[in-house]
């Protein structure tokens, strides 16, 4: 990864500040339920059911990482994929020439290219079978040489364990605190708490999706390039960006 100058990052929020273990005796304890040791798996149970339907809602913005750089091997086409991947966002050549490679889908693959399946040379696209079972991309053409290739993804959040922290930034952890709460109030029989649990955890999942969708780009605009000749300031000998913030 590329590193830091500058600022530091060590009080960036990328994770709860709250182990498991902890928030799991909080719950239990506002139920009574700390003294017993299944309730209290349990209660872990629902809280790690509540972080995969997190996983399902949308592609969080806060947990789009990057592998660490690999290197092909000549006449090896297939790859295996960091095991916390949940979508693929892009695959990039690094070294010499820099260039991302277009993703294509198995079956798609499987009708344009069929009959040049043996060809070797200068990775240009990655494909993927079933990525989530078996955990690899396939780099077409086959390696000839040695590549260096980065994959960038969206991975899950992960499920803790007791002394582990919560895998969210820590404006966010409360969001699973209160579902746990309101999913053990209904089976508890504290029916009306259950009810205030959940619209306290819904206005937290509905906050959260907002602001993850403003991380870092809210001032981002595209700029052709056509525009910013106009404004007299592109040099026609440089690249020109196409990217520009105001």
């Amino acid at each position: 990864m590329t590193d830091s100058v500058g600022i530091s990052t060590a009080t960036t929020p990328g994770a709860g500040d709250q182990t498991f273990g902890r928030i799991k005796n909080r719950i239990a304890t506002y139920y009574g339920l700390d003294k017993d040791p299944d309730k209290l798996q349990w209660i872990g149970e629902v809280y790690h059911d509540i972080l995969d339907e997190m996983n399902t809602k949308k592609l969080w913005d806060f947990n789009l990482v990057e592998s660490d750089e690999f290197s092909t091997v000549v006449g090896q086409e297939n790859y295996s994929v960091p095991g916390d991947l949940w979508r693929l966002y892009s695959v990039r050549k690094q070294d010499s020439t820099d260039f991302l490679l277009t993703n294509l889908r198995q079956r798609d693959f499987d009708i344009i290219f069929q009959g040049q399946l043996s060809i070797t040379g200068l990775p240009f696209m990655s494909v993927t079978f079933n990525i989530f079972r078996d955990g690899t991309i396939k780099l077409f053409p086959t390696p000839d040489a040695v590549y260096t290739i980065l994959i960038r993804y969206y991975k899950l959040i992960a499920k803790p364990g007791d002394k582990e922290v919560v895998d969210l930034p820590r404006p966010y952890q409360v969001g699973p605190l209160y579902g746990t709460l309101a999913r053990v109030a209904m089976m508890v029989g504290e029916s009306t708490q259950s009810d205030q649990w959940e619209r306290k955890y819904q206005m937290v999942m509905h906050d959260m999706m907002k602001s993850d969708e403003d991380i870092g780009d809210e001032d981002l605009r595209l700029k052709n390039v056509e525009e910013m000749g106009g404004s007299g300031y592109l040099n026609p000998n440089a690249r020109p960006r196409f990217l520009d913030l105001y």
